[in-house]
């Protein structure tokens, strides 16, 4: 029996919990010996753990059966049990910082419970209402939940791309608002670019239009920080309005599900016969489960579904729409211009110092707040060449570029959920002193050597798509076989 049903067994008002003196506790403390000698369903470690919780935790007690916490006491009485909370936090209250401390030392085992239960199930209406406290769960927990959804995008994005058999099935997440919901939760800016990726790879590899447009709408329920992805998010989700998708309602008195898309469809039907008489069309709702939308499309009786021109022409050649969220777009033009201007026939040098070729030396990272990565980062870049290299790392999100500098077969830890690079090299690192176009003095960064091929490799923006394993490493790696470089990705399993 769960710690709050032999608690509750007790019988004691809710509002007397914080008022309980030691005499009170001993009186309880007796009672619990005496029946734990005569009833086998409660032994000497219950009655130590109940006698401990009302003396050291009275107070928090009594804010957890307050009526906020209605749901998340009926978590902890039964944690198979799906709570639904559709709100977007917890009212507030005036509780301290030892209230999370007592959730997370006396109940951590049933939330783990639960929150296994609702990603096994896919339920994520339950896990949606769990989150709705998140202002009172633990920080090991919410990361801890953090990271499996992080997973589970990771998994819907790899499994698209792959075009794996029964895609409809291993995406199912993605057509469910409250999945969504749970990340906007957990902080929506640290999924920003996962979402933005998804977005694409729905764009680019699900052919099954009903599945693509389910997917659109849910989607749009990311609270997205950026700006331009809050706005196509948003766009998409009006588009799949139009194609007749509206998310999954529990009325009340109706048993409450896990959340999900349906669609609205009017189903084509031939005339009943030729003379004259008119075709009958029905409207029915469909609940878009995969086992049956397979029925569906495979049956040859199954009606023709026909979707709104909006939704015909979304579902062709998507690259230069604007229902993609355009990620890879080069942000370092500043810095091409003006190292074409240092290797340019109208500078002026006033003096010229060879240098040590690292990213201290060349002064490139000064300013920048995040430069390398750190032992969390899945993603590192490998020089394969025999030359010293400056790649320019465009980061998804970033309005800058980030600067790595590369000696021959040097491997480097850096930033992960890289879009591109591009790769400055030539002989002779050194730091000039130049004057601008204004006549004014300046310093930076160059190579002396910069050879016209040199100078072709530098026009050149390499794309990669690197996104956040949570078991897989990345590997960015850089070769030149003949006169061009040619970036690869690579990704490694950890475990």
């Amino acid at each position: 029996m769960s710690l709050i049903k032999q608690i509750e067994n007790l019988g004691i008002p809710v509002e007397e919990f914080a008022e309980l003196t030691e005499q009170d506790i001993i009186r309880i403390e007796k009672k619990l010996k005496a029946k734990a000698r005569m009833d086998d369903s409660l032994d000497s470690n219950d009655v130590v753990q109940i006698v401990t919780t009302l003396r050291k935790e009275k107070n928090n007690l009594a804010i957890l059966f307050q009526e906020e916490f209605k749901p998340l006491l009926t978590l902890l009485r039964d944690e198979n049990r799906f709570i639904y909370v559709f709100q977007t936090q917890v009212p507030p209250l005036d509780y301290g910082v030892g209230f999370s401390r007592f959730l997370s030392e006396n109940f951590q085992e049933e939330f783990n419970i639960y929150v296994e239960k609702c990603l096994r199930e896919d339920h994520f209406y339950g896990l949606s209402s769990l989150l709705c406290f998140s202002s009172v769960l633990s920080a090991e927990l919410l990361e801890m939940i953090s990271k499996r959804l992080e997973q589970r995008i990771d998994f819907m994005i790899e499994s698209m791309r792959l075009g794996s058999e029964r895609i409809e099935g291993k995406t199912i997440p993605a057509t469910n608002p409250f999945f969504y919901r749970c990340l906007n939760k957990l902080g929506a800016i640290q999924f920003e670019t996962d979402i933005a990726m998804l977005l694409n790879t729905t764009l680019e590899h699900i052919t099954n239009k009903v599945w693509y447009v389910r997917i659109l709408f849910a989607i749009g329920t990311f609270e997205a920080v950026n700006a331009n992805t809050r706005d196509v998010l948003n766009r998409n989700r009006a588009i799949a309005k139009k194609a007749g998708v509206i998310e999954e309602q529990y009325p009340p008195g109706q048993l409450k599900g896990k959340g999900g898309t349906l669609v609205y469809t009017r189903p084509q039907r031939k005339p009943v016969d030729s003379k004259g008489k008119s075709s009958y069309v029905g409207l029915v709702f469909i609940v878009i489960i995969f086992f049956v939308l397979r029925t569906l499309l495979v049956s040859d009786d199954a009606p023709e579904y026909k979707m709104p021109k909006g939704f015909d022409g979304l579902s062709t050649d998507n690259t230069g729409s604007s229902n993609y969220i355009h990620t890879n777009i080069p942000t370092d033009q500043e810095f091409v211009d003006l190292m074409l201007y240092l290797h340019s026939d109208s500078i002026e040098i006033t003096s010229q110092q060879n240098i040590h070729f690292d990213l201290p030396t060349t002064h490139l990272a000064d300013g920048q707040t995040v430069v390398r990565g750190d032992s969390k980062s899945d993603l590192d870049i490998k020089n394969e060449t025999e030359q010293r290299m400056v790649v320019i790392a465009q980061k998804w999100g970033y309005s800058e570029p980030l600067f790595y500098c590369l000696n021959p077969y040097q491997t480097m830890t850096v930033q992960p959920q890289l879009e591109g690079v591009r790769i400055y090299n030539g002989e002779m690192p050194q730091i000039i002193e130049y004057k601008d176009s204004n006549g004014l003095v300046k310093n930076h960064f160059r190579f002396n050597t910069f050879t016209d091929e040199d100078k072709w490799n530098f026009g050149e923006y390499h794309e990669v798509e690197t996104i956040r394993h949570m078991s897989k490493n990345q590997l960015i790696t850089i070769r030149k076989p003949f006169d061009k470089y040619i970036v690869d990705l690579k990704v490694i399993t950890k475990y």
